[in-house]
């Protein structure tokens, strides 16, 4: 529930001030160094877990086999999208 507040707040206050560039350029610097730090934490959470490490190649295996499915999966659901607008 949190989340979708901040969300809804966001939204809002974007709408607010969407006519300065400087809080929108800070908000795009600021988006990016968390999201650098969130990536760093959940490499550093993996890497303290002992029983992620001790099977990481089954997880890698298995990790990347649901990344193939699931980009295959995208593409042929987007297909049909393409071929419709393609023809206008």
């Amino acid at each position: 529930m949190n989340v979708m507040l901040l969300f809804l707040l966001g939204i809002i206050t974007g709408t607010i001030f969407k006519k300065r560039e400087k809080l929108f350029t800070l908000s795009g610097y600021i988006t990016t160094i968390s999201l650098y730090l969130m990536l760093l934490f959940l490499g550093l959470s993996i890497g303290f877990n002992k029983s992620i490490m001790d099977n990481m190649a089954q997880l890698g295996l298995t990790s990347f086999l649901f990344a193939i499915v699931s980009i295959i999966g995208s593409i042929i659901a987007i297909l049909p999208l393409y071929l419709v607008f393609k023809k206008r």
